[in-house]
């Protein structure tokens, strides 16, 4: 078995390079920022596709990252301290599983950035 990560962060300098690192592969990762509704929009409208043209059958598994956010955006909810500044929305659980569920990903994780 062999892992290869490749992280291109969508740069579209990358996308040809991007299509060499298809061989093979049999599970991609597909990962979204929980304060980017971009990112999780590209999951289906630029990287689904892209997948398929280059690596059908391929497993996917959908990964939230920066759940912590959500947490943080909570807190600030609750305590009610910080009345001014309205707290940067961030895209739920439900959310990212429904896109999951949608493109057929095998899998839906999520990541924080805290230990």
């Amino acid at each position: 078995m062999e892992l290869s990560l490749w992280d291109t962060a969508g740069q579209e300098e990358f996308d040809r390079l991007r299509a060499l690192s298809y061989d093979d592969t049999q599970a991609i990762m597909l990962c979204f920022s929980v304060d980017s509704k971009d990112s999780l929009e590209n999951v289906e409208s630029k990287w689904l596709a892209e997948i398929g043209e280059n690596c059908p059958g391929a497993k996917i598994v959908v990964v939230a990252l920066k759940c912590d956010l959500r947490e943080e955006a909570s807190d600030e909810k609750d305590d009610g301290s910080n009345t001014q500044q309205q707290p940067k929305p961030v895209i739920t659980y439900s959310e990212g599983l429904e896109v999951a569920k949608r493109i057929n990903a095998l899998r839906y994780l999520g990541a924080f950035t805290r230990p």
